[in-house]
């Protein structure tokens, strides 16, 4: 990102963290910025989580490209544990996107979005959930009713994700 956007971007981070902590009783802490780019085949070594606003050229072996504005997702060990995840958004595509927090098609709903596949949440059917494929006007400003009954499923309180 250049210079003047990385203080929105890590505002916009740090606000989507708030709201999967706020569900998950997860905490997150800020513990600097990285220059490492998550890779396919390849756990991030920098952090537990890496949030990246790249390129679609630099975002390699993900589909960042036409529609699709971020991807998340986590690497897990073989016995179900989540070692590392990371969030992608396509800067080009999303420069474009407002930065509103009062939910629609804004930036800070995709973050949210992608960090619900960071700790397994999968895609719903329901429009007005965050989790719903695309991010549209009806997307919510933060977890909807059902994300929250997912993301309780899987936080601190389960044991899932710690």
């Amino acid at each position: 990102l250049k210079k003047k956007a990385r203080p929105k971007a890590l505002s916009e981070v740090r606000w989507a963290t708030r709201q999967l902590s706020k569900a998950t009783g997860v905490k997150f802490k800020f513990r600097g910025r990285t220059k490492e780019i998550p890779r396919a085949k390849k756990q991030v070594k920098s952090a537990d989580l890496v949030v990246s606003y790249v390129t679609p050229r630099q975002a390699k072996s993900f589909p960042l490209a036409g529609r699709t504005v971020g991807f998340g997702g986590a690497w897990w060990d073989g016995q179900g544990k989540r070692m590392s995840g990371f969030v992608l958004i396509d800067t080009p595509q999303s420069k474009h996107m407002p930065l509103s927090r009062k939910g629609g098609a804004t930036r800070p709903s995709v973050v949210m979005h992608e960090l619900g596949h960071v700790v397994g949440l999968l895609h719903v059917k329901r429009r007005g959930e965050q989790m719903f494929p695309s991010i549209t006007r009806d997307s919510p400003s933060t977890y909807a009713r059902g994300d929250r009954a997912g993301l309780r499923k899987l936080g601190a309180k389960a044991g899932c994700v710690r």
